[in-house]
C-alpha cells in the first residue's frame, strides 16, 4: 500500500511540477518570415570600357528571419517588453557559398522596454531607428533587391557617409513611441555613440532621430528628420571608420522627409520626397572612399547632400492578385553641383496570394546610374539577393520569381 501510495504521489508531481514552468514561458510568441527566390541577376555594362556586365542566376533569401517576443502585465496597465529577433539566410550561403552569412542571435531588432497604453513605450537595445522604420509600409517592394532604399535612405553609402546611410538599424539605443491619438504617433530615439573607453578629448558621436506618423485610411503620412554626428574613430558604433568614410570627427549629415499614402478600393499611390546635407567639405575624410564627391567642396559645405524621389502604385485585379509598379529618382550630390551622379529606379512586380500568410511574386528591377557614380541594387537587409561591385555608370537589374510565407 505504502509503494502504491509512493507511485501516485510521484506521478501527481510529474503532472503538477512543469506548470508554473509553462505558465511563465506562456507569453512568449514565435514569429518569422521565410522569403527566398530565384534571381537573375546583371551587373550591367561598363559605359566607360564597354566590359559587358557579370549575369549570376541563384537563390536568393530577403530578409527572412525569425523572432521570439514577450510581455508580462506588471500592473496599473504598466507592461515589461522583450524581442529577439535574428536573420536567417534560406540559401544556407554567403556570397562566396561557404557559410552562413548570419550566424549570431539578435543579428534584427532585439530589446527590452516597458509598454503603457496611456503613456507609449520605452525600449533600450538593437533597434531601426524612427527615421528607417516611418515610411517602410509606402514602399511596396520593400526588403527586396527592389526596395527604395537603393536610392532612398542615403543610397546605402553613395549619398551618405555611412554605409547604411541614413536607414540604419542602430545599436545602443534609447527609443520611445508615445500612443496612438486620433491616429497621430511620435517615435523619438537617442543613439549613444560611444561603446568603447574614451578620454575627454575624443567626440563620441551619436544619432537622434524623430519621427511623425498619421494613419486612419484611406490615408497615411509621415514627416521624420535624423541626425548624424561623426565621433572619433574607434570609439563606438556612431565614429568615422578607418579610413575616414568622407566625414572627419565633429561633423555632421542630416536628413528630413515627408510622404503620404492614399488607398481606395482596388488602387494605392505612395510618394516620399527626401533632402539630405552635410558638413564635410574642408575635412580630413579620404574623399576618394564616397566617388570623390569632397573633392574641391569648400571647408563645412555639404558633400553628399541631394535630394531624391520614390512614387509607386498598386492595383488589384483580383482580391488576390496585383499589379506593382515603382520609380525612385535620387538628384546629384552637393545638391545638384557634382555633374551626373544621380540615378533613377524602376521596378515593376506582379503579386498573388495563395493565403492569408502566403504569396507568390514576381518582379524586374532596374537600376540607371549616371556616369559618374555606382549605386547598387541593394535591398537593406536583403544581402543575398543584392548586385554589387559595379561600375560607374552602369545599370544592374535583376528578375526574380520567389515566394513569402508570415508566421
Amino acid at each position: 500500500m505504502m509503494q502504491k501510495r509512493l507511485t501516485v504521489a510521484a506521478l501527481v508531481a510529474a503532472v503538477t511540477l512543469p506548470v508554473p514552468v509553462l505558465a511563465d514561458t506562456a507569453n512568449v510568441t514565435i514569429y518569422g518570415v521565410a522569403d527566398a527566390s530565384f534571381d537573375i541577376t546583371n551587373t550591367g555594362d561598363n559605359p566607360r570600357t564597354g566590359a559587358t556586365g557579370a549575369r549570376v542566376n541563384k537563390i536568393s533569401s530577403s530578409v527572412s528571419r525569425i523572432g521570439f517576443k514577450g510581455e508580462e502585465d506588471l500592473g496599473d496597465g504598466l507592461k515589461a517588453i522583450w524581442q529577439v529577433e535574428t536573420e536567417v539566410d534560406l540559401d544556407g550561403s554567403n556570397t562566396a557559398g561557404t557559410a552562413p552569412t548570419n550566424s549570431f542571435v539578435g543579428t534584427r531588432n532585439t530589446f527590452a522596454g516597458l509598454k503603457s497604453g496611456s503613456l507609449g513605450s520605452l525600449i533600450l537595445g538593437r533597434h531601426d531607428t524612427p527615421y528607417k522604420t516611418s515610411d517602410r509600409m509606402l514602399d511596396l517592394f520593400y526588403d527586396h533587391v527592389a526596395d527604395n532604399r537603393a536610392l532612398m535612405g542615403g543610397g546605402i553609402g553613395r549619398g551618405s557617409a555611412d554605409t547604411k546611410g541614413f536607414d540604419k538599424r542602430a545599436t545602443d539605443i534609447v527609443m520611445y513611441t508615445s500612443p496612438v491619438m486620433n491616429g497621430f504617433k511620435v517615435t523619438a530615439a537617442y543613439v549613444a555613440g560611444a561603446e568603447a573607453a574614451a578620454n575627454s578629448t575624443q567626440s563620441k558621436g551619436s544619432i537622434w532621430s524623430l519621427a511623425g506618423t498619421y494613419d486612419i485610411a484611406p490615408f497615411f503620412g509621415v514627416l521624420a528628420y535624423q541626425r548624424n554626428e561623426y565621433g572619433t574613430p574607434a570609439t563606438g558604433a556612431v565614429a568615422v571608420a578607418a579610413p575616414a568614410n568622407g566625414a572627419s570627427p565633429n561633423t555632421r549629415e542630416t536628413a528630413w522627409k515627408i510622404g503620404g499614402g492614399y488607398k481606395v478600393d482596388q488602387f494605392t499611390i505612395n510618394a516620399i520626397y527626401e533632402k539630405t546635407n552635410d558638413n564635410f567639405g574642408g575635412g580630413t575624410g579620404a574623399a576618394a572612399a564616397n566617388n570623390g564627391a569632397c573633392t574641391g567642396v569648400v571647408a563645412g559645405g555639404s558633400c553628399f547632400g541631394h535630394k531624391a524621389f520614390y512614387l509607386s502604385g498598386q492595383y488589384n485585379l483580383t482580391s488576390n492578385d496585383a499589379l506593382k509598379l515603382a520609380y525612385t529618382r535620387a538628384g546629384n550630390l552637393q545638391d545638384g553641383n557634382l555633374a551626373s551622379t544621380g540615378a533613377k529606379h524602376v521596378t515593376a512586380g506582379y503579386d498573388h496570394r495563395m493565403s492569408k500568410r502566403t504569396n507568390l511574386y514576381v518582379t524586374y528591377t532596374k537600376l540607371s546610374n549616371d556616369m559618374n557614380i555606382d549605386y547598387s541594387l541593394n535591398g537593406e537587409g536583403a544581402a543575398t539577393g543584392n548586385v554589387t561591385a559595379l561600375s560607374k555608370g552602369a545599370s544592374p537589374s535583376s528578375l526574380a520569381l520567389g515566394m513569402k510565407h508570415i508566421f
